[in-house]
């Protein structure tokens, strides 16, 4: 049990302690990135973000899978008195943080093959092809169709960078669909109680 401090009662709320949270994926994303980005040794950097990507790509795809087991979890830690941070914000902010630092390892590692940038790209454009692709991904390709481009940083015509990228991509866009169904869902299936109840007192 966490004490309570006069000063700061807000922070020990529900939706004090999430945006604590929330704070503390940023700055360990950023931290993340930031290591990522500027380390002479990419092959690590490969290694790493690549085991990352791949385990979280797993994970997102078996709750999309069972959308309600993800809902349950977060339930039971809501339960508890906690914030589910790992499912809500670790989750969400290690895939992203994965896929930026894996795409950019490859560009380095690898110049050329599997993504490519103009020479003078800083490594933080890269941060920015990943907001790229999930605004690609979400707005359902709206920035390609009007030619507009977040970010200067593409991947080749090849099998691994295609299958990357349309991995992220999928995810993104299967998950803002299973969350608008589940939220229509649950309107309509409040709609259908309340519609009885509402027919009960009419005169």
């Amino acid at each position: 049990m966490k004490p309570k401090h006069r000063s700061l009662p807000w922070l020990y709320t529900p939706a004090g302690e999430a945006t604590y949270q929330s704070g503390i994926g940023l700055v360990t994303l950023f931290v993340f990135l930031w290591l990522a980005l500027s380390s002479h040794n990419q092959r690590v950097v490969f290694g790493v973000s690549l085991m990352m990507y791949l385990v979280l790509l797993t994970l997102i795809a078996y709750f999309l899978r069972s959308p309600n087991l993800y809902l349950s979890e977060v339930q039971r830690e809501v339960s508890r008195g906690g914030t589910p941070d790992f499912l809500l914000v670790g989750v969400p902010m290690g895939f992203f943080g994965s896929f930026v630092a894996l795409t950019h390892s490859m560009a380095t590692l690898w110049p050329g093959q599997y993504f490519r940038a103009p020479i003078d790209t800083p490594a933080s454009s890269w941060v920015l092809y990943g907001f790229d692709n999930i605004i690609r991904a979400t707005l359902l390709d709206f920035g390609e169709i009007f030619f507009i481009d977040v970010s200067r940083i593409d991947h080749e015509h090849n099998l691994i960078a295609c299958t990357i990228v349309f991995s992220f991509r999928t995810i993104l866009s299967i998950g803002l669909v299973v969350i608008v169904f589940k939220g229509w869902k649950k309107a309509l299936g409040q709609t259908k109680e309340t519609t009885p109840i509402s027919r009960s007192t009419l005169p």
